[in-house]
């Protein structure tokens, strides 16, 4: 049972709602913390790399763990960054290849062919890196001579 304290205004309405205790503990990071324009971005690299809560909104510890791999980077190098949360549990669960095994593994065990899950690899070229365009020098797409990309 949660006993909830009379004293805090507006803090009965959060208990037992993920989404809003999230959403208070950033406000309270990003609006009074002395990292601000660390905290925003480490949200911006939350957001895009598409790891948030809509997977697994219960999953508190792995949310935290991956936000906290983005705080720690939030000004560095991008492959750091895409490195790091490919090896997380949050990119695991999300892209389903946690229980995904390697071609020779399934064939040692069970004898059947079965090939490994490359979603997470297409994902990062298709979406996190390469995008779906080819892009011109100045970052506009590279168009056909109809002006279609």
């Amino acid at each position: 049972v949660i006993h909830r304290d009379l004293a805090c205004i507006g803090c009965m309405d959060s208990y037992g709602d993920y989404s809003k205790q999230k959403g208070t503990v950033w406000a309270m990071n990003a609006l009074e913390g002395e990292d601000q324009l660390c905290q925003r971005m480490a949200w911006s690299l939350y957001e895009l790399l598409n790891v948030g809560a809509a997977s697994n909104p219960d999953n508190t510890e792995s949310n935290l763990y991956t936000y906290d791999i983005f705080t720690r980077h939030c000004f560095g190098n991008y492959l750091d960054i895409l490195k790091e949360v490919t090896f997380s549990p949050k990119m695991g669960e999300q892209f389903n290849y946690v229980g995904s095994t390697s071609a020779r593994l399934s064939w040692d065990t069970s004898g059947v062919m079965v090939y490994p899950d490359e979603n997470y690899a297409r994902e990062i070229m298709q979406l996190y890196t390469l995008g779906l365009h080819e892009l011109n020098p100045d970052g506009t797409e590279k168009r056909d001579p109809f002006d279609q990309v």
